[in-house]
């Protein structure tokens, strides 16, 4: 099978799924990878192809002002147009994987789109802050009037959104949930001996993090368990770590709280298989950007840690309620607290553990996406 993913940027740090199914479709497939922005040196990639969009500046500003305007969603560029029809009439794919549905227009604008089997993958702020903008839903609408577009979800809860706004049925979208690499994450190496009680977040250092709600509770579990030795750890980079690490200090914890910066793979199963409780205090921030179901907390119910999370976006569909660990409401600090100190009375969980290797492990999501392919092909 021939396959085109297109993203904006390829090689970004928190798109580990999507480098799962490169992975996985390179080995039996004609596979290339468009985006318009590349990290990392193009040799190391040698089916990814980058082509610029590059556009008059009055033509961009004019685009930008009645995106602000919310008059008009539209990437149409025809110089852009002719080297990207250009290299699909080479590649000729058999599907084009469009991940991030609002990154998706810029090649969707500038391509003849019935002539392929189209493939539009909601994420997280695709389904959730862009749809702020009345542009953008009927930029949505008139793609997905094509049959030959297909909607994809990471959560129910996008669809059901979606479904309402676009005027689609559910039953447009297909379901399908990230997976995570169940033979790296796995459980060892926590000690229940050990002194010292360590709770974990690795993400992005992203306002939809709710990193400032992580310390604010830690801080108050400290003050409820003075006599306990306990550290949170924190991983991610940017400008907002010197902002946490500010308020780490106001709040008289600087000194057990560490943040790590970015972590590869192998340096987050170490943190993971040392602490004791996994936090992830996802929010709705104010430009509405959510998460879809996020993969950090899949790969620590990978190595059986329990969870403290929020009910926010698709988090429920993963995190089951005192059953996977505990959900608490987005900014809800003292409860989120007690529940710090409830889900480290619970230790290691195997349940979890088998709930991703059954519904949440890269082996079945790529799977289930390359059935799908074969559907719409007819392969």
């Amino acid at each position: 099978m021939r396959i085109l993913f297109f993203t904006r940027v390829f090689g970004g740090v928190t798109t580990t799924f999507i480098r799962n199914e490169i992975d996985f479709l390179t080995k039996e497939n004609d596979f290339l990878y468009l985006c318009q922005q590349m990290d990392g040196n193009p040799a190391d990639y040698p089916y990814v192809r980058q082509i610029p969009f590059t556009e008059n500046r009055l033509i961009k500003k004019i685009r930008w002002k009645l995106w602000q305007w919310d008059r008009l969603c539209s990437f149409v560029n025809p110089a852009y147009g002719r080297k990207v029809k250009a290299l699909l009439s080479e590649f000729r794919p058999d599907v084009i994987h469009c991940h991030f549905a609002y990154e998706a227009i810029a090649l969707l604008d500038n391509i003849a789109i019935d002539q392929y089997k189209v493939v539009l993958h909601f994420h997280g702020y695709d389904a959730s802050q862009m749809i702020r903008k009345k542009s953008y839903i009927r930029k949505l609408r008139s793609i997905l009037k094509h049959p030959n577009v297909y909607a994809v979800s990471v959560n129910r809860f996008f669809i059901q959104q979606l479904s309402a706004l676009l005027n689609i049925p559910p039953s447009r979208f297909l379901l399908l949930h990230c997976g995570v690499d169940t033979t790296l994450f796995s459980p060892g190496g926590n000690s229940t001996e050990k002194k010292e009680r360590l709770f974990v977040q690795v993400s992005s250092l992203a306002l939809k993090k709710g990193h400032e709600f992580t310390l604010k509770a830690f801080a108050l579990f400290t003050q409820r368990n003075p006599g306990l030795n306990s550290r949170l750890i924190l991983t991610g980079d940017g400008s907002r770590k010197e902002i946490l690490s500010r308020l780490a200090l106001e709040l008289g914890i600087a000194d057990r709280v560490e943040f790590t910066g970015n972590v590869d793979p192998l340096t987050a199963v170490s943190l993971l298989r040392k602490a004791d409780v996994f936090l992830h205090h996802s929010i709705t921030p104010p430009n509405g950007d959510m998460e879809g179901i996020p993969t950090a907390i899949m790969e620590a119910m990978a190595v059986e840690l329990p969870i403290v999370s929020t009910i926010h976006s698709g988090i429920p569909e993963l995190v089951e309620e005192g059953v996977n660990g505990y959900l608490v409401p987005e900014k809800e600090v003292e409860q989120y607290a007690l529940r710090m100190e409830d889900a480290l009375k619970i230790g290691r969980l195997p349940a979890n553990r088998q709930k991703i290797e059954a519904y949440f492990n890269k082996i079945n999501h790529n799977q289930d996406l390359y059935r799908f392919y074969s559907t719409l092909t007819g392969a």
